[in-house]
């Protein structure tokens, strides 16, 4: 495929792939000679923080990878918790807005390291995060930084 996007395009200096398993399989195909690229001049980048993806950006191979989707999942979780508990969660205000992806690359590859690894979900006491539990919260403080942070310890 990626053969057939040179030729019809030419110079190609980008490719944003739909998810890290399809980036990895570009570089794949960069690497082994089937495409007319030059791995040093094109940027690479997909979705999904697979634990390949975060590794190959550390070796500096892939350039990015846009993910946290996991962490949605997480955020929902407390949110249904709350919601049973007769915490509006669901009304339209400053708290509709869980989680935004974010995007890892060689800039903040240390701090995402540690989701390359297997990781102790364990560690992390999602109940911090739950309004019904915290009556000082008014609103939810959902950061991928504080749990990484536990998932270190």
């Amino acid at each position: 495929m990626i053969y057939r996007l040179t030729e019809r395009y030419g110079k190609i200096d980008i490719i944003w792939a739909a998810s890290d398993g399809m980036a990895l399989g570009v570089l794949d195909a960069i690497d082994s000679g089937l495409s007319h690229l030059d791995g040093s001049q094109v940027v690479v980048g997909g979705m999904d923080w697979t634990k390949e993806a975060i590794l190959s950006i550390k070796q500096e191979k892939l350039t990015a990878s846009v993910g946290g989707h996991i962490m949605q999942v997480a955020w929902s979780f407390v949110k249904i918790f709350d919601h049973h508990h007769g915490v509006n969660v669901f009304k339209k205000s400053a708290n509709t807005k869980t989680y935004d992806l974010e995007l890892i690359n060689k800039n903040n590859i240390e701090t995402y390291l540690p989701l390359a690894s297997d990781v102790d979900w364990n560690k992390v006491d999602f109940r911090q995060y739950s309004i019904f539990l915290n009556e000082k919260l008014k609103t939810y403080q959902f950061n991928i930084s504080a749990v990484i942070e536990k998932i270190k310890q």
